[in-house]
């Protein structure tokens, strides 16, 4: 038999859904990250993709400091998920 899927693609679908869930998870804990993204979804703009840049950028900037703010907070937790993060991405080398 065939298969119809390409080798690859359930690792992929499985990645962006976690990194969705992680940004849901700050959208729903950290209210300038909350704010950022209800910019990017309800905000109209007359230049489309100027604006929509813009509006990912500041989301992506929303989100960085969410994260610093909560690494230094919780260091323990923070060095456990970048040791996490670092054998995530060992483990797809291989």
């Amino acid at each position: 038999m065939r298969k119809l899927a390409r080798p690859g693609i359930g690792e992929v679908v499985v990645s962006v859904a976690c990194i969705l869930v992680v940004l849901a998870a700050l959208v729903a804990f950290d209210g300038r990250v909350r704010e950022r993204a209800s910019n990017l979804f309800t905000q109209v703009s007359t230049e489309s993709a100027g604006g929509l840049g813009y509006r990912l950028v500041s989301l992506g900037e929303a989100v960085f400091d969410a994260a610093r703010d909560r690494a230094l907070a919780q260091v323990p937790m923070f060095v456990f998920v970048v040791a996490g993060g670092v054998l995530f991405v060992l483990m797809l080398r291989t």
